[in-house]
């Protein structure tokens, strides 16, 4: 993998998660070190996890009625 190119979207998220194994771990590790999209890609999916995990410790809507 090259410049040129890039890791599909689902690529870069097995990675990110740690799914790829250590051949596709490296190319993606060696991609980012050359690609400023696919380094930005990867920090977005880190964004959108924290935003996730911050929405799942936060309380839902209080019922209008008692129950």
């Amino acid at each position: 993998m090259n410049h040129s190119q890039h890791p599909s979207a689902l690529h870069l998220m097995a990675f990110f998660d740690g799914e790829l194994n250590v051949e596709d771990d490296t190319k993606v590790q060696e991609h980012l070190k050359v690609c400023p999209e696919c380094h930005q890609e990867l920090e977005n999916f880190g964004q959108v996890k924290n935003l996730v995990q911050m929405g799942n410790e936060q309380p839902g809507p209080q019922p209008v009625w008692p129950l």
